[in-house]
């Protein structure tokens, strides 16, 4: 397995207009509650975003306003109330995401247009922020978005919740499906939870993991994704080339990533949406399958082996960090059926995924 690089804050960024949009829903929360005399003081404290070249912010540019507004209102909900007035339409996240969904949301159900957005908004959540990581969690016909800190002592409960409810907020404008309910592990009581339901509509609950929007669907994820309605979706969106938009945009923003990253991206994104094979990449990354080939030669490694690495790295996070039934990890992983991933996996770590989990758990 890879061992993670100790993260170092100043490679974290946000996408100005991120900051941008935030700022606007600031201004327009405190015209909401009378309160537009104080706007001036409030935005003197900002830094300046036109003096900071590029389409990207250091991360510390966020915790210092984060910490000016908190500091002036003196409101630990701060976060909530303004999330409300964000305009989600301009951020380039949804923009890159409603281009992608567009062509298909007048043919596919939406369960499967959330899932198809849950998997994009993982994959491409660096255009939002790089300070978060989110997980994507199934069982039966339910689903749940796991919100974890990248840099965890850097991040205040008003900033997870701006995220998460942004996040609530692309996914409904998406699918139309709202969650059920919030697991919050930084507010403890019962008044301070009521704030989530008044404030964002959504119930909240205290808990001791990591924040987690749960989603229950009218089907399990392998019904849905057995069914005609799975099927036309595929016929309809011609492979993986709905994925296209959202990764010219990224193209745009970032150094070049190396072919590696390129297909690591592109499969972890698509894997459990599409059967992942050198077609299905080269057309997401807009070239022939044997420039991909050549490329990644360069780069002195094969598809079949970045498939295989992120594959059994995959496994191990789905199994042993999220405890995920071995039949829902086959389909995350792209596999046909579980007898097909019990056969790889086996020949990968000489025992069955149960057997795995049961001797990881038991550690």
């Amino acid at each position: 397995m890879k061992q993670e690089n100790p993260i170092k804050l100043e490679n974290l960024s946000v996408h100005k207009e991120t900051i941008l949009v935030y700022r606007k829903a600031l201004v327009d929360y405190l015209f909401s509650i009378n309160r537009a005399q104080d706007i001036p003081e409030v935005i003197a404290g900002f830094v300046d975003l036109d003096q900071i070249p590029g389409n990207r912010v250091a991360v510390t540019v966020v915790i210092d306003n984060l910490h000016t507004i908190m500091t002036y209102f003196q409101d630990e909900f701060i976060g909530l109330k303004v999330v409300n007035f964000i305009d989600i339409k301009a951020l380039r996240l949804y923009q890159g995401l409603s281009k992608c969904i567009a062509p298909l949301s007048q043919n596919v159900s939406q369960e499967v247009l959330f899932i198809v957005s849950c998997r994009l908004i993982i994959g491409y959540l660096t255009m939002l922020t790089d300070m978060v990581e989110i997980n994507l969690m199934t069982d039966d016909n339910k689903v749940c978005l796991e919100f974890r800190p990248v840099a965890e002592h850097m991040i205040n409960k008003n900033h997870m919740d701006m995220i998460v409810f942004i996040i609530v907020k692309i996914v409904h404008a998406i699918s139309g499906i709202k969650p059920t309910h919030l697991d919050v592990p930084y507010r403890v009581a019962t008044h301070d939870l009521r704030f989530y339901n008044t404030y964002v509509g959504v119930k909240a609950k205290s808990s001791k993991h990591n924040a987690r929007l749960n989603y229950y669907l009218g089907q399990s994820i392998k019904t849905l994704f057995k069914s005609s309605t799975y099927a036309s979706f595929r016929k309809v969106s011609k492979g993986n080339l709905f994925i296209n938009p959202i990764n010219n945009m990224l193209n745009d923003e970032f150094l070049p990533l190396s072919y590696i990253e390129k297909c690591r991206r592109v499969l972890f994104t698509t894997m459990g949406i599409f059967e992942p094979t050198r077609d299905q990449v080269s057309q997401a990354l807009n070239m022939s399958i044997s420039s991909l080939q050549r490329r990644l030669s360069d780069e002195n490694t094969t598809f079949n082996d970045v498939l295989l690495d992120l594959r059994k790295e995959l496994a191990y996070k789905y199994l042993i960090q999220h405890r995920m039934p071995s039949s829902y990890v086959a389909y995350l992983l792209g596999y046909k059926s579980s007898s097909q991933f019990f056969t790889a996996f086996k020949r990968w770590f000489g025992v069955t995924p149960k057997a795995y989990q049961q001797l990881h758990l038991t550690e």
